[in-house]
């Protein structure tokens, strides 16, 4: 997968504490669902993808959708169907 269209994120957007898992989406995954399941979590792309189609994304844990980083990954993990890995990257 290419990096997903008209995708442009600023490093320090977010003032919060917020997690950086590592996300590698389906092949076949819409970029519109891709958008919709990090919308839900006000969550942005920082970086990517690498040679091997990993994102490093940002999710702030604004303590409303998302409060906590086990929270986050459930999240993120629920979207079986767009996302085929995800875990948390030492910060």
């Amino acid at each position: 997968m290419s990096a997903l269209a008209g995708q442009t994120t600023t490093a320090g957007q977010f003032s919060g504490p917020l997690i950086r898992p590592l996300v590698a989406f389906k092949e076949d995954a819409p970029e519109l669902a891709i958008r919709a399941a990090l919308g839900q979590m006000k969550a942005i792309i920082e970086d990517g993808p690498t040679t091997a189609g990993f994102y490093l994304i940002d999710v702030p844990l604004d303590g409303g959708s998302v409060k906590s980083s086990e929270q986050a990954l459930r999240a993120l993990r629920g979207h079986a169907g767009i996302i085929r890995f995800v875990d948390l990257v030492a910060q």
